[in-house]
Parts: structure tokens; C-alpha cells; sequence
């Protein structure tokens, strides 16, 4: 008799012996009316060392007909598809860590869990999959219907649409970019894109003009890195400049300095900001800061300008105030929504865009920036933010930009569907994450206590190591040095990225003689090649 195909299916849950308990423990009730489950547990310890020969000959034992689907180990490193014999092509890998498994089965069919992938990778690969389709279906949109909500940045790059039904444009400042030399400049600019940025902006000095600089820069950073640029600066100067040399955006102008900037190329992208030294206003003050940006809008209009962000200049918290920034960037939302401003655009001209700056809250919050950014992400999303600027100005926000770029994708995604921003397939987890923690299944024998460490360490004959992080070139430096006659020499300089090849690279130099010592450094090197990928701190102990 032929297995039916209504719910509930029947699932074959395969299993070693080291985590059976475990997992037959685990509550999938929930799903009942969808699965039945029955967990198999095979005489084999780790399932991840499973073989495709053990594995056809344990499923001889059952009948074709008493499952939809058989379940494995996502640890398994083979294809599934490669097994022989009835069950070919019903074989599917789970996550890799049971303690997933109610989470991903509330997101993904076990129809589509995949043969060659675990299951929770499969479900990171849907989610990234459905939001390059709604990305692409938003673009071909916007376009098609010649809408109003998006403009493209330049001429140069027309490909790059400035709406808030995209992710927001991403826009990364290298501060006081002038004191920086080419080197240094293209490191930095480099390692933005590497991380997403979409724009480099130049961050001038103020009360400084570097105009003489500002071409050769735009020159370097274009001809290698084949990215947009602006300018960001109060000083009419660098600006025109700026824009002379081919610069794509330009930060920032003020009611000090726009009729200054009247006579430029009428196909420009121009930020407009509410700061001016000779009409200051409150910038906790909604009304004011609204005001004086339309007002600036309706001259640049009036001169025939057509591609314009605003960006009320986002406050750091408490001192003077996050919450009024972001009361400020309801009402933009709001008006630009409003018919009547949509209805008074001038012919062909599309309505403006918010970009909304991460930078003061980062910068100037001694918290960890990741779980910034996706806030501050989320909150753009709501307030229909078109472009983001933000930077690395201190050493606290590495990484920020890798964060921001998770982060406006897990926010764009969320709207997109208009879910909470939780299993969506995407997410912008940087050091905490849903999944359990594996139980400990090796056996059930009495724990040895190891008391803390409290004897000194002995020299290793054959010399010691210094580590260091270099984060421009993304790389961990290890020095060796041996003591004799009571000097130190330095010999071999290494250098990497991966902490498992650099040691194996040392034992093979036969640098290493202690086993005491192997295990030092491979917990070192460990903890440099996490901090050299999370951007957080590394002091070698």
C-alpha cells in the first residue's frame, strides 16, 4: 500500500547514539498536525562520521512506503543525493545542531529542506534569495512605471537608485580624510566597499581648505575602486572643487552656502543639512530644522536641481537628544508622503529622499555598535530612509559598516513583508544567536574538575611568539623571538588570516617544542582571528 500524501507526512529521523536521549527529548509537538516523527537511533556514535555505505545498508530495514522524507545529521560533509537504493532523492539533512530544529521548521517545509546543505544553511539561503527578488521586482518597478520615489545618484552610476523602497544607499565617511595619506585613503576606502559601503565620502577639516588635494583623491579612489564618491564639507570651495573632479554627491549644503553651488551641473545629487553658522537654530527644534530644509529644497528646485536628500542631522542620545532627531525624521516622512508636496514638484522633477546619519549614536555611545546599527536600521525602515551615512571613525565602531549592511537588509526584508524583523532567513546577529547550545552527549561518566591555572609558565625553549592585529589589511601578525645569553632576537615575522594555519605553519617550522606551549598559542591565535573578524578587542594574555 502506497504511503498517502496528506498531512500529517511521516518523517524518519536518523540519529547516533551519542545524541538519541538528547533528541528524542526535544518537544516538536507544535508540529503534530503537520510531521509525525519516529527517531531511529543507528549503532554508530558521532553521525557526523557516518559513511553512505552505513547508511544504505541501515535504511534496508525500512519499507519505502512508511516515510515522506528521512532526516539526518546537517553535520554530515557528504551529499545525500549520492545514496542508492529506495529512499534516493527523500534523504534530507537537517540542521546542524538539533536544537535549531523547531526554529527552522517554523520557516521551511522539510519538502524543501535540501540533500547537499543543512537545513538552517538552507533557510539563510532562502531568506537571501527572497530579498534579491523583492529587491529586483522594487528596481524593475520603480523604473518601469517612471515613478516619482527614486532618483539614480549620477550620470556616472545610474545604476545606483537613491528610494526608500530599496535598502537605503550606504554611505561611508573617511573623516578628516586630508590628514591621511593616498595609501592609507585607498586602505580605508577598499575595506569600506569589502563591507558594502555603496558611496565614499571624503570627510573634510573644518574651517580647513584642502581644495588642492580633493582632484587626486576622487581620481585614485575611482580609477581603482571604480566607486561613487562625495564630498562632505561646509566650505564652497572644496565643494565646487569637488564637483569639478567628478564627484558624485555632494555633503553638505547649508543655508550659508547653496547659492554659492547654483551654477552647478543641474544633474548633481545634493544633500541639504539644517547647520549654519550665521542662522543657527535649535537642532532639537523639529519645526525649525523642517522649515529651514524645505525652504533650501524649494531654491534648489527653483534653480532646476532634481536629485535631493535631506538629512536633519541625527543628534547623539541623551545630550542634546535622540528622540528629537528621530521626531524630526517622522515629520520629513510625513511631508514628502503628504499629496499636496508631491502634487507641487515641478514636471519631472522626483520627490526628495531622507538620509538619516548612524554616526552620533555610534560614535558617541561607549555600547556595542552592532546591535546599534540594526536598531537604528529598523527605525530608517519605518521612517522610509533612503540612504544612511555613518563611519569607523573610533576604534570601538569596527565593523560598523558590515553591520549596517546585515542590518538594512534584515530591516528591508521585514518591511518588504510586513513581518516582525525575526525568522525571515536573514538576520544581523554579529556575537549572539537564537540556537541552543550542543549538549554535552560524549558519555554519561562523572566529571574531572579542573581547578583554575595557578602555576607559572615555562619558557619554551624554542623561543616565544607576539601577536598583533592589523586591521587594514585584515590580517593577524606573529613575531618570534628567542631569549639566549639573556638577549632577545627577533627571527620569523608570520602573517594570515586563518589561527589553524598559522600554528600548523609554526609546528611545521619546528618552532614549538611544548605542548603546553602548542596549546597557548592555539587559544591565542583563536581569539585574534575572532577579533579580527567581529572588530572587537584583542590584548594577547
Amino acid at each position: 500500500m502506497r504511503l498517502k500524501s496528506e498531512n500529517p507526512q511521516k518523517i524518519l529521523l536518523i540519529t547516533g547514539e551519542n545524541a538519541f536521549d538528547y533528541i528524542k527529548n526535544v518537544n516538536l509537538d507544535h508540529f503534530q498536525a503537520k510531521y509525525q516523527f519516529q527517531i531511529a537511533k543507528i549503532p554508530i556514535g558521532t553521525i557526523a562520521f557516518l559513511t553512505k555505505i552505513e547508511l544504505e545498508n541501515y535504511l534496508n530495514q525500512f519499507k519505502k512506503e512508511e516515510f515522506h522524507f528521512i532526516l539526518v545529521s546537517g553535520l554530515i560533509p557528504w551529499d545525500l543525493d549520492e545514496i542508492k537504493g529506495p529512499f534516493q532523492g527523500r534523504i534530507k539533512k537537517g540542521p546542524k545542531f538539533f536544537g535549531t530544529f523547531p526554529e527552522v521548521l517554523k520557516k521551511l517545509n522539510i519538502s524543501d529542506f535540501s540533500a547537499k546543505y543543512p537545513a538552517n544553511i538552507k533557510l539563510e539561503n532562502q531568506g537571501q534569495t527572497k530579498m534579491e527578488e523583492l529587491i529586483c521586482n522594487s528596481r524593475e518597478t520603480l523604473i518601469s512605471e517612471n515613478s516619482k520615489n527614486y532618483f539614480n545618484l549620477s550620470d556616472q552610476f545610474p545604476t545606483v537608485l537613491v528610494s526608500s523602497f530599496l535598502p537605503p544607499l550606504l554611505i561611508g565617511e573617511i573623516v578628516d580624510f586630508p590628514k591621511k595619506t593616498n595609501e592609507i585613503l585607498l586602505k580605508i576606502a577598499s575595506n569600506y566597499v569589502q563591507q558594502g559601503v555603496n558611496v565614499i565620502d571624503l570627510g573634510c577639516i573644518a574651517n580647513e581648505n584642502h581644495s588642492a588635494r580633493i582632484p587626486e583623491i576622487i581620481r585614485l579612489i575611482k580609477s581603482q575602486l571604480k566607486t561613487p564618491i562625495s564630498i562632505d564639507s561646509l566650505n564652497a570651495d572644496e565643494i565646487v572643487t569637488a564637483v569639478k573632479a567628478g564627484v558624485d554627491l555632494v555633503l553638505s549644503v547649508t543655508i550659508d552656502n547653496y547659492k554659492k553651488l547654483l551654477d552647478f551641473s543641474k544633474e548633481i545629487t545634493l544633500v541639504i543639512i539644517p547647520f549654519s553658522s550665521k542662522y543657527p537654530i535649535s537642532l532639537t527644534n523639529s519645526k525649525e530644522i523642517v522649515d529651514r530644509l524645505f525652504f533650501i529644497e524649494e531654491k534648489l528646485r527653483q534653480a532646476g536641481f532634481k536629485r535631493i536628500l535631506l538629512d536633519p542631522i541625527t543628534q547623539s542620545p541623551i545630550s542634546p537628544g535622540l528622540t528629537s532627531s528621530i521626531h524630526v525624521l517622522q515629520i520629513l516622512n510625513e511631508k514628502l508622503q503628504n499629496f499636496e508636496y508631491r502634487n507641487n514638484l515641478p514636471e519631472n522633477h522626483p520627490q526628495s529622499q531622507i538620509m538619516m546619519g548612524f554616526g552620533n549614536v555610534t560614535e558617541l555611545t561607549d555600547g556595542d555598535s552592532p546591535g546599534i546599527n540594526t536598531l537604528l536600521s529598523l527605525l530608517g525602515a519605518e521612517l522610509n530612509i533612503a540612504a544612511i551615512l555613518s563611519t569607523e571613525a573610533s576604534n570601538k565602531t569596527r565593523h560598523s559598516f558590515e553591520e549596517i549592511n546585515r542590518s538594512k537588509k534584515l530591516a528591508f526584508l521585514a518591511k518588504k513583508l510586513d513581518q516582525p524583523p525575526i525568522n525571515l532567513g536573514v538576520d544581523a546577529f554579529s556575537f549572539k544567536f537564537k540556537d541552543l547550545y550542543p549538549e554535552f552527549m560524549e558519555n554519561r561518566k562523572s566529571f574531572i574538575e579542573i581547578p583554575p591555572l595557578k602555576t607559572d609558565a615555562i619558557m619554551d625553549p624554542n623561543g616565544f611568539f607576539k601577536i598583533y592585529l592589523d586591521e587594514l589589511e585584515k590580517k593577524i601578525i606573529v613575531s618570534h623571538h628567542i631569549l639566549f645569553n639573556n638577549q632577545i632576537t627577533g627571527t620569523d615575522v608570520f602573517s594570515g588570516v586563518n589561527a589553524e594555519a598559522i600554528c600548523k605553519e609554526m609546528i611545521k617550522q619546528n618552532l614549538i617544542s611544548r605542548l603546553d606551549h602548542a596549546a597557548y598559542l592555539g587559544r591565542e591565535l583563536a581569539r585574534a582571528e575572532l577579533a579580527l573578524q567581529k572588530g572587537s578587542k584583542y590584548i594577547q594574555e
